[in-house]
């Protein structure tokens, strides 16, 4: 029968293997034919084994204490200091040249014109379709939509949030019909990147 290799790969699992090791090999290790200075040795390098583990174990341990102390003393004093750039970014002085000497101005966003999209999120709502998506920092989206028994869609409204609600009526008020929309994004009022994914609703 095929066995695992004796020698476990985790940590936790090592450290077991060894406290076993150096216990048992007192007992096992006169049975074939260990002297008493050998069993010794073998103890030995088992204890600075385990002995370096546990010192790795309570260093990460530290280390994982003070990163929670650092990254709250980092929210804490950023919460104080926010307000006060926001002084100085309305103060009669502040200049663009003063923000960048700062570093006050975040860098550019750059926007992959041929591949930027989003996806849209519907939902029914008493007034009408509910669509949610992200500009991903274009300017604004072109919805397109068809319903009931049109086969293609056509331009809907252009909206500069990511928020929009149809409020027409179904195109029979008498009967339910199945609406599809799709987002394309807009910068500089032309359409930009790739359509999201078409989503359906019924309403």
């Amino acid at each position: 029968m095929e066995h695992q290799p004796y020698f476990p790969t985790e940590i936790a699992k090592i450290r077991a293997w060894l406290v076993n090791y150096r216990n048992q090999i007192v007992i096992d290790g006169p049975n074939v034919g260990l002297s008493p200075a050998q069993i010794a040795d073998e103890q030995n390098l088992c204890d600075m084994m385990i002995k370096e583990i546990d010192a790795a174990d309570a260093m990460q341990t530290a280390v994982i204490a003070k990163n929670k102390e650092r990254d709250e003393m980092i929210v804490a004093n950023m919460a104080v200091l926010r307000p006060a750039i926001q002084t100085i970014k309305k103060d009669g002085g502040y200049t663009e040249s003063i923000g960048k000497d700062l570093r006050l101005i975040g860098s550019d966003i750059v926007i992959d014109k041929l591949t930027v999209t989003t996806a849209m999120v519907l939902a029914k709502v008493p007034t009408g379709v509910d669509m949610k998506f992200g500009l991903n920092h274009c300017q604004a989206g072109n919805i397109y939509c068809k319903r009931a028994k049109e086969t293609v869609f056509t331009y809907f409204k252009t909206v500069t949030h990511p928020h929009a609600i149809d409020t027409r009526p179904n195109v029979d008020p008498t009967a339910p019909e199945t609406r599809s929309y799709y987002v394309l994004l807009v910068i500089n009022d032309l359409e930009v990147g790739i359509a999201s994914p078409p989503q359906t609703i019924n309403c």
